[in-house]
């Protein structure tokens, strides 16, 4: 079972140093070794049904059959390791104190971002590792 947990952030503004950093949260996803075999046997699947489909095209089939064959595999264990994500979550931008939603992502310690109000480049930090 996939478990949930909040992570509190700082988003520091890229542009302008002087800008005081707020205070944000991220929620984030950790999951268990079942789902993350079925993720990337899903994973798998989805790029042999592609294969399929690029083998059946008389001009392309030997580059694109070899080019996504390889694709498969790497695709797939990139899945397979991944073991956190990034659900969402909420920061107000240190200059115009408007709220960013941050979207679905890879798990990084450091996300960057714009706020859609005032276009500041923000970075989103998160206070202590949350994963030792």
């Amino acid at each position: 079972m996939a478990v949930r947990s909040v992570i509190p952030v700082s988003v520091h503004s890229r542009n302008n140093r002087d800008l005081a950093p707020t205070e944000g949260q991220l929620d984030a996803v950790e999951w268990s070794q079942k789902e993350r075999l079925r993720n990337a046997v899903k994973t798998y699947f989805l790029f042999l049904m592609i294969n399929c489909f690029g083998a059946a095209m008389p001009p392309f089939h030997i580059l694109m059959g070899t080019a996504l064959f390889i694709t498969t595999w790497v695709m797939t264990f990139e899945k397979y390791s991944q073991t956190h994500f990034i659900e969402g979550g909420s920061a107000p931008c240190p200059k115009c104190q408007e709220m960013i939603r941050i979207e679905k992502s890879k798990y990084k310690e450091r996300i960057t971002d714009c706020c859609a109000k005032c276009h500041e480049d923000v970075e989103i930090l998160f206070k202590a590792n949350p994963i030792a």
